[in-house]
């Protein structure tokens, strides 16, 4: 059995991105800035309306927090040519009786996502800061508060997105060579053993 090689050190870098990695990013970064913008009536729709115009910093923030949307969610997509490889691991690890191990979307980065919506919003318009502070409440505590909000959500989001670029080495893709007997599970930082078929 070959010896596992160390773990690469975690080291930031941007990673290169293939076409399928940065379509679906744009997309997630799309969708995400039309649904605040027209949900807190940045743009004008029969829908959604607010009493209070926007700040000056609303687009701005809005449009930086989607950027780092589009960063965030296509460093989470798999480059098209590891798809495959990974989806023989999958099947692999289930035909082993093991279970396959999900990828969730980063904790920080909705959080960060989430306070922009309330940072750029309208701060009377917003029912459960009406329902947790009142109109009067919203006015004199909320209002004061977004761009701490915003600012706060930036920051949340950049971590996060430090995080993951740095730490992108450290959990490569699986990719499957198969043997006679068993199969190995190669990775950037070396050969793992096959899974433990006793018990």
């Amino acid at each position: 059995m070959t010896t596992p090689l160390p773990a690469p050190k975690p080291r930031f870098r941007i990673p290169d991105l293939d076409s399928r990695q940065v379509t679906v990013g744009l997309l997630a970064g799309l969708v995400y800035l039309l649904f605040v913008a027209l949900s807190t009536a940045l743009i004008p729709n029969p829908v959604f309306g607010r009493e209070i115009p926007p700040t000056w910093w609303s687009w701005p923030s809005l449009i930086l927090t989607s950027l780092l949307v589009v960063a965030l969610t296509a460093s989470y997509v798999k480059p098209r040519d590891a798809v495959a490889a990974e989806r023989a691991a999958l099947a692999d690890r289930a035909a082993a009786g093991r279970d396959a191990a999900e990828e969730a979307p980063g904790k920080k980065g909705v959080l960060g996502a989430a306070l922009t919506y309330f940072a750029v919003g309208c701060p009377v318009c917003n029912k459960l800061v009406l329902l947790a502070l009142g109109y009067n409440g919203a006015l004199t505590w909320f209002e004061p508060f977004q761009p701490v909000l915003q600012v706060l959500a930036v920051a949340v989001m950049a971590w996060a997105l430090w995080q993951r670029w740095t730490y992108l080495d450290a959990c490569p893709t699986p990719q499957v060579r198969r043997g006679t007997s068993a199969v190995e599970v190669t990775t950037v930082s070396g050969v793992l053993p096959p899974p433990d078929r006793r018990g």
